[in-house]
């Protein structure tokens, strides 16, 4: 029997439920999340056997629920694939065993314009260079960080403007930072900033920079009893955003878009080693701005920066 595959909806942005879809060829799925959450991955071509809303938001709560929800559907063999931190802690709680699977990359997706057409849509009437905030899930990445980066290649170099999703972290401060900006930069807030290639034709550069862990998000627990009862409890309620995962960034260098990555992020993993020159250190956007500004300056560089991102991170053009 095949496992199912259960699915942390907060832990996938839309390029993600593209894989899993993939991954799971008609395997049994439940998602973890709300009723839109379902229909967002069913949206994205995965074929969900059943939902589950935790009480409140919380697992703790939740877990009997969910264990005589799906135990029908995890059946005799107990194997689960789990995709994020709450499908993860579902598995534990539950006694079933997890399965490894490859996560493959998401069959790609035809962008939403031509660059002229997005940037219409933006309201850009001019040719500046367009960051995308890589972010895999939303709220995993830090758009204050994207914002320094591209400010200082505005105050450095040229007018630019900032891509973000709405649910990245920080956006608020991100906004009002932006406001200070006149004409030197723009901060666009765009639904569709997790899903690069659907505007992959008007951005110029990535910026990769995930959300620093906090202790909760790491996974510090009380020690036992009620209390480690009470402290699961409100880590589910007042629950930290997922952790970010590299397919954002491999989707992105896929379609075409060259990253500059912070060392906190999951793409550094993948691409600080091999293409040291476009990575930066936590604390120092003005290296992330150096980086950017050389391959905006320089095609014969962005084109080799990219074919080496593009190899270290296991892909090719779309």
């Amino acid at each position: 029997m095949a496992p199912l595959h259960l699915i942390d909806a907060d832990a996938c942005a839309a390029p993600r439920l593209r894989a899993i879809a993939a991954a799971s060829a008609g395997a049994p799925c439940a998602l973890i999340g709300t009723g839109e959450d379902a229909a967002r991955a069913a949206s994205c071509g995965v074929a969900l056997a059943a939902s589950f809303a935790p009480p409140a938001g919380s697992m703790a709560l939740g877990m009997r629920a969910l264990r005589n929800a799906l135990s029908p559907l995890v059946g005799r063999a107990g194997k689960v694939v789990t995709w994020g931190a709450r499908a993860d802690e579902a598995a534990r709680g539950c006694g079933w065993r997890r399965e490894a699977v490859v996560e493959p990359l998401p069959a790609s997706v035809s962008p939403d314009g031509s660059r002229a057409e997005l940037r219409a849509g933006w309201e850009l009437d001019d040719d500046r260079p367009v960051f995308l905030a890589i972010a895999s899930p939303a709220a995993s990445c830090d758009s204050r960080v994207a914002l320094e980066v591209a400010a200082r290649v505005a105050v450095a170099s040229r007018p630019v403007a900032l891509v973000v999703h709405p649910a990245s972290a920080r956006i608020a401060r991100t906004r009002a930072w932006s406001s200070i900006a006149g004409a030197e930069w723009r901060l666009i807030v765009d639904e569709r900033a997790d899903d690069p290639e659907r505007r992959a034709p008007a951005i110029d550069i990535g910026v990769a920079f995930d959300r620093p862990a906090s202790a909760l998000a790491a996974g510090a627990r009380a020690s036992g009893g009620w209390a480690r009862w009470s402290a699961d409890l409100a880590h589910g309620i007042l629950r930290e955003p997922a952790p970010g995962d590299a397919s954002g960034a491999r989707v992105a260098l896929r379609a075409g878009i060259p990253l500059v990555v912070g060392q906190s992020s999951p793409a550094a993993a993948l691409l600080g080693g091999p293409v040291p020159e476009c990575a930066f250190a936590v604390g120092d956007p003005s290296a992330g701005c150096r980086a950017a500004v050389r391959l905006l300056d320089d095609p014969a560089l962005r084109a080799d920066v990219l074919a080496r991102q593009r190899s270290a991170a296991g892909v090719g053009a779309a």
